[in-house]
């Protein structure tokens, strides 16, 4: 499926230079990596709080070499895509089960590997 999103509701969407309307395109990327279809001010936390993560799992890279911060989320506030939300726990088995699966994997091929070169 396509990822579709819109700004128009985020605040100063308008006076946007290009390089902010291509920021916020990438973070409706990342919306759609964290399963979050849209950003309220009702769930800044939880949006930040699951980028977080998946930064710390190194598996999204923010805007510079700081991360996203908390003012990158509240800046997108208004910012919808069509992304269905997962609700927390869906979410954190789905990462946690693809995470650990493909670490396994990895570990599982040095193993094999190494056994190689006995």
């Amino acid at each position: 499926m396509a990822l579709h999103w819109d700004a128009t509701d985020v605040k100063g969407w308008d006076s946007f230079d290009e390089t902010e309307k291509d920021n916020c395109a990438n973070f409706a990327w990342v919306l759609m990596a964290i399963d979050m279809g849209k950003v309220t001010e009702d769930n800044v936390a939880e949006v930040w709080s699951r980028m977080n993560l998946l930064e710390g799992l190194g598996l999204i890279n923010g805007p510079d070499k700081n991360g996203y911060t908390r003012k990158h989320v509240v800046s997108y506030i208004g910012l919808y895509t069509n992304v269905t939300t997962m609700t927390l726990h869906t979410w954190l088995t789905k990462k946690v089960k693809r995470y650990m699966t493909q670490r396994i994997e990895r570990q599982q091929k040095l193993i094999v590997k190494a056994r190689e070169l006995v």
